[in-house]
Order: C-alpha cells, then sequence, then structure tokens
C-alpha cells in the first residue's frame, strides 16, 4: 500500500513537470536612468548608430531548472513627460581603436522626422542564453521614450514582466549532464519537481 502511494505521487511530480510554468517579476524604474552615463546603474545605453541617445533596461532572468520559455509579456505603465525640451544627441558608429577613421553617422530620418515617441516597442526578447548549465532569459525593456520632433522625453517607472515557461526534457537533461558529479548525480526527472521561481540577475 506504501509503495502505491509513493508511486502515485512519483506520477504526480512527474506529471506536474508537463505543466505550463509563470514567472512574474515586477520592477521599478529610476526616471533619471533614462540618458547619460549608465557606470553602476541598472540602465544601458542604445549602440544602434544614427538612433537618439536613450538608455534601455536589460532584464536577466534565471529560469527553473528545465523549463523552456513559451512566451514573454511586458506591460509597462503609462509613460510621463519627464523633460519637455530635451535635446538629445544621436548615437555614434562605434570604432575600432587600432583603426580610427572619420565618423560618418547620421541620424536615422525615419525616427528624427516622425512625429512620435521612439522607440515604439516596449521590449525585445533575444531568447536564451546557457551559462554553465544555466537557462538565463535575456530581454531589453524600453521605458524610455523620446519624441524628436516635440523634444519630448517620456518615461515609464513600472514595468511588469510575465514569462511563460513548461518542463522540456532535452534542457533538463542538458542542464543535468552538465551538473552531474561521480557519485553525487540527480536525473533532471528528479529536478524537475523542483520548481521554485529565481529571481533576476
Amino acid at each position: 500500500m506504501i509503495d502505491m502511494k509513493r508511486t502515485l505521487l512519483l506520477i504526480g511530480l512527474l506529471a506536474l513537470c508537463g505543466l505550463a510554468f509563470g514567472l512574474s517579476l515586477h520592477l521599478n524604474v529610476d526616471p533619471a536612468g533614462a540618458t547619460g552615463a549608465t557606470r553602476g546603474a541598472e540602465t544601458a545605453p542604445l549602440l544602434d548608430p544614427g538612433v537618439p541617445a536613450l538608455n534601455y533596461l536589460p532584464v536577466r532572468v534565471l529560469l527553473p531548472f528545465g523549463e523552456k520559455v513559451l512566451n514573454v509579456s511586458v506591460n509597462l505603465d503609462e509613460p510621463l513627460l519627464h523633460d519637455d525640451r530635451a535635446e538629445l544627441d544621436f548615437v555614434r558608429a562605434q570604432q575600432k581603436i587600432s583603426q580610427p577613421h572619420p565618423d560618418t553617422t547620421q541620424p536615422d530620418p525615419a525616427i528624427w522626422s516622425v512625429d512620435a515617441a521612439w522607440p515604439s516597442q516596449d521590449f525585445s526578447y533575444l531568447g536564451v542564453q546557457s551559462m554553465r548549465g544555466y537557462q538565463i532569459a535575456v530581454i531589453n525593456v524600453y521605458p524610455f521614450k523620446y519624441n524628436p520632433v516635440k523634444k519630448h522625453l517620456l518615461a515609464s517607472t513600472q514595468v511588469q514582466i510575465e514569462i511563460e515557461t513548461t518542463f522540456d526534457e532535452a534542457t533538463a537533461r542538458a542542464s543535468a549532464n552538465f551538473f552531474a558529479q561521480p557519485g553525487a548525480i540527480l536525473t533532471y526527472r528528479i529536478w524537475c519537481s523542483i520548481r521554485m521561481p529565481l529571481p533576476v540577475t
């Protein structure tokens, strides 16, 4: 009877591994990080040549063991006018220090001549990176917007990120094999029952 209960419990745990799992993250953004130096700050500068010199919010999320991302959604609160006379420069093309040459970068007319807030999208999901057996979802969030015609700098201060995942045997097997040590092997079928959300890194 006890063995039957253990078997049913194990079956139940394995069944749960196939269900979708959701991570929910709430982030606060400092409007002061919209532009300028970012050393030691949570924001980073956009590097595409010709675009407004805005910062964005890089988010890296450590996924639960064996989970594969199904969907990512990001919701920003209503952007507020942070500066109504913002004179932003445009990003210059990066140069090799060993091979300097005259800078010919020009503002992107598709952005600078349009009376609209840029960037139009709120986020970019860049996929999952694997590092030492850990799976890390890479998301760039754009809480800061710039209207180059009106010279308005807008900022959203609240970010809600939802990540839907599901258990994937191939992902779990790859991670389990990475961590496997002689005499101390935990298989991916055991690990899949440990489904605790991990913090943003």
